[in-house]
């Protein structure tokens, strides 16, 4: 029994030194298993910065391209509502449309030209009721005052000048 119990011996020595193998490779894997692990971690921080950094420069050149292309669309409107303004200016004054500002400087010229009428009646309102205050007193019943023989003569009419419009009978074809 001498090299059954050699095998046995040798069976057990071997089994041993598998038991303590496996130990150690346990024992090498968590201390080389949490260095990894730990490597992994400040690798994927690293990532995950590079990565924000690279999606941060993306979008901001997103917003400068955005904004570039707003001003550029702004810019392309105020042209075109340029050119529809002028177009309608110009229609308006073909069909003899007064703008705006010629509308309202008719208006103020009318209304000075109001203001000028308003004092001139003013004054003539003034002499014609103090001629009549005058004329009671020194009226006398017995007489009448003489009949003046001068009239004033009436203020000329203002010209208007009529444009002939032309004729639309059918003979006049």
């Amino acid at each position: 029994m001498g090299k059954k119990s050699k095998v046995q011996k040798d069976l057990k020595d071997s089994v041993q030194k598998i038991w303590l193998a496996g130990l150690g490779a346990l024992a090498v894997a968590e201390e080389e298993g949490s260095k990894a692990f730990k490597s992994l971690l400040e690798r994927g921080e690293e990532y995950e910065a590079r990565g924000r950094e690279q999606v941060s420069r993306v979008m901001d050149q997103v917003d400068g391209a955005k904004d570039k292309a707003k001003d550029k669309a702004e810019d392309q409107w105020s042209k075109v509502e340029a050119m529809i303004n002028d177009a309608v200016s110009r229609t308006m004054t073909k069909l003899g449309i007064p703008s705006r500002d010629e509308i309202s400087e008719l208006s103020k010229k009318v209304e000075a030209l109001h203001k000028a009428l308003e004092n001139m009646k003013a004054p003539a309102a003034k002499t014609t009721a103090s001629k009549t205050v005058a004329k009671k007193a020194s009226a006398k019943p017995a007489a009448k005052p003489a009949a003046k023989t001068a009239t004033k003569k009436a203020a000329p009419k203002p010209r208007t000048t009529a444009k002939a419009k032309p004729s639309t009978s059918s003979t006049d074809k």
